[in-house]
């Protein structure tokens, strides 16, 4: 098993936690805690172990993962929602189709379902197919 790079921020306007992982580098493996502190000083770091970092940060801003899912001539579409949680674009038209999605997951369409963060997305969308 490989290290593992966590990455979290936690944006401030709209207080969401956005967290990444990945495989530590090559070149980042081989430093220590402090060193690794040096190179990522405006970073807090919440854990650090051979086998797992994790680095922690508020930003002063939004997240920009929120979403609105709504049916569009009988499929899913992803809108993508402004800071006041506006349709602000179509990001896609998805293939899974809302002909057999229960009414009540049909009337929130509607409205459309807000959805917050990619992972939060991608887990619905799941749900759906």
């Amino acid at each position: 098993m490989g290290s593992v790079l966590t990455i979290k921020k936690l944006y401030t306007i709209c207080n969401h936690i956005v967290e990444k992982s990945e495989n530590i580098s090559i070149e980042a493996i081989n430093l220590n805690q402090e060193e690794f502190q040096k190179k990522y000083s405006d970073w807090e770091i919440q854990k650090f172990t051979s086998h797992e970092i994790v680095l922690y940060k508020e930003i002063k801003d939004y997240c920009g993962e929120h979403y609105s899912l709504k049916d569009i001539n009988g499929y899913i579409g992803i809108y993508k929602l402004d800071k006041n949680d506006n349709e602000a674009e179509l990001v896609k038209v998805t293939n899974i189709s809302t002909e057999y999605l229960p009414e009540t997951d049909l009337i929130k369409m509607k409205n459309g379902i807000k959805v917050y963060t990619d992972k939060e997305l991608n887990k619905m969308l799941e749900d759906f197919e």
